[in-house]
């Protein structure tokens, strides 16, 4: 066990005796829960995977491509069903 300190910004430094068992980097996301009384800090990569994809489906449905939006309206004429 190894005391860390928090910063005035919330931020701790994990032990690298603690990082590099489970591959954690500077590139890393933990997501941070409250379990307990306790805090517990887990690899977030596949929850940020998920709401990548969730995103991802959203924008196709909606016409979003990576190149921008779908078709947009010409000058002068208003979308169907706006006044």
């Amino acid at each position: 066990m190894e005391i860390v300190k928090v910063t005035t910004k919330g931020q701790v430094t994990l032990p690298a005796r603690v990082r590099k068992p489970f591959g954690i980097s500077d590139q890393s996301y933990l997501v941070a829960d409250e379990v307990g009384g306790f805090v517990v800090l887990r690899q977030g990569e596949a929850e940020l995977d998920e709401i990548t994809a969730r995103l991802e489906r959203a924008a196709r449905q909606k016409g979003v491509t990576p190149e921008g939006p779908g078709p947009r309206p010409r000058p002068g004429r208003r979308p169907a069903g706006r006044p």
